[in-house]
């Protein structure tokens, strides 16, 4: 199961996070197919993401799933440069049957080729700027490779008791 979130953030939240991202919070780590950086906000800036997505995201994912109580946590950006992919993984590998796990990445811009995100290996979403999908954590998924220009995208996970 999924769900498309179609102009889910506005240009100038996009913006407002790249600027957020590339000026202050930006930590690098080596993964295995590709160069991450991933965002350490600051308390404001994390309270104001996360209020936003309460918001705009929970009563998407609340009428498609049915749950009570939620959370999101683990909210930061990912950078892919051109060549760089994620291999096919689930986020969730020890899911407890009472609650549901949903994951979800959002872009931030559409200056990039390929990178397109395939969910259960045969579903191809190209999500661009301010669009992304929500969809449960425990579904093989991954990014193709980026073929030119450098994919930018808000990803995290909503933990919700059934």
């Amino acid at each position: 199961m999924y769900l498309q979130l179609k102009n889910i953030m506005t240009d100038e939240m996009c913006k407002k996070l790249i600027q957020i991202y590339q000026n202050k919070h930006r930590v690098g780590r080596i993964n295995k197919q590709v160069f991450e950086f991933f965002t350490r906000w600051n308390k404001d800036v994390d309270m104001w993401i996360k209020d936003y997505l309460n918001a705009q995201v929970i009563p998407l994912a609340k009428e498609k799933w049915n749950f009570n109580k939620d959370h999101f946590t683990n909210i930061k950006v990912r950078e892919y440069p051109t060549g760089t992919f994620y291999e096919p993984h689930v986020d969730f590998h020890h899911p407890q049957p009472s609650r549901i796990y949903l994951s979800f990445s959002i872009a931030l811009n559409s200056e990039f080729e390929g990178g397109e995100f395939v969910l259960e290996g045969d579903k191809k979403f190209p999500i661009k700027k301010g669009n992304g999908l929500l969809f449960q954590g425990t579904d093989v998924h991954e990014v193709l490779p980026i073929t030119s220009g450098q994919r930018i995208s808000i990803i995290g996970h909503l933990i919700a008791e059934k």
